[in-house]
């Protein structure tokens, strides 16, 4: 839960461009039942560089140019705003959104909410159960340790969840989907994909040993889907399943390497 807002993994978020906006009115996020706590406002100018949080809750907003901010303890709502922005959370359970140009998001410890913006983004959760959107552009996101939940948005996205039982969803595009280990599931709508199998999301790891499971959203089951094997990376390359839509259009949603049809387990989400 995100400032008394229920965030559905399974939707996209906002898609205006800049990862979403959130105003400043001098309060952190309720923390839980209680009243907000006073948190201290720091808006950059084009002239700050580096600037480092205070040991509470703060609220950062980056300037026009390239920003490398460092909040460090407390629950700390971070924008980097324009430029190609560095954002360190520290310590605490952070908000941080990169908004435009390229940048790297890193929550550290705490349970983090990271939002890429419209440039192709590094974003890395670090320690707790995280919660990461690529948004649009070709993105790279990290979850790092624990179980924490990927969303890859707009773009060709790597999606890589670390450690932990993990939940990827590469929406559109291109995305390369690896869970890392622990119980991962990699979630499918009718939108993954394209009309070709270079369109469609790779599945790297996908181990039943570890109770992996592709996840089915929007009303998807598998009786909607066909399965054909194939042969990843050339002559010498890996045996893949190759998922696709039964209907007219019979869209590529995803190739799984290293399996066969009957390793897969589906859920419906």
């Amino acid at each position: 839960m995100f400032n008394g807002t229920i965030v559905d993994l399974f939707r996209p978020p906002p898609d205006n461009g800049d990862g979403g906006s959130m105003g400043s009115n001098g309060t952190s996020p309720d923390g839980g039942g209680g009243s907000p706590s006073r948190f201290t406002e720091i808006v950059l100018t084009e002239d700050d560089d580096e600037t480092i949080g205070t040991a509470g809750a703060d609220s950062i907003v980056g300037s026009a140019d390239r920003d490398s901010i460092d909040a460090r303890d407390g629950r700390d709502i971070i924008f980097g705003n324009e430029g190609n922005d560095t954002v360190l959370g520290g310590l605490g359970d952070d908000s941080l959104f990169g908004n435009q140009e390229q940048d790297s998001l890193l929550g550290n410890n705490g349970e983090d909410t990271l939002w890429g913006g419209r440039d192709n983004d590094f974003l890395d959760g670090g320690d707790g159960e995280d919660t990461l959107f690529g948004n649009r552009g070709n993105d790279c996101l990290f979850g790092n340790l624990e179980d924490d939940c990927l969303y890859g948005g707009k773009g060709n996205d790597c999606l890589d969840g670390g450690e932990g039982n993990d939940t990827l969803v590469g929406d559109r595009g291109s995305d390369t989907l690896t869970g890392g280990t622990g119980e991962d599931t990699f979630v499918l709508a009718e939108n993954t994909g394209g009309l070709s199998a270079s369109e469609a999301d790779i599945i790297t790891d996908y181990n039943p040993d570890e109770d992996d499971r592709i996840g089915l959203i929007d009303g998807l089951s598998r009786n909607d889907l066909q399965f054909e094997t194939t042969v990843v990376g050339g002559e010498n390359g890996e045996n893949g399943v190759v998922i696709r839509l039964d209907n007219d259009e019979e869209d590529f949603l995803a190739i799984v390497i290293g399996v066969e049809e009957d390793d897969l387990d589906f859920t419906i989400i």
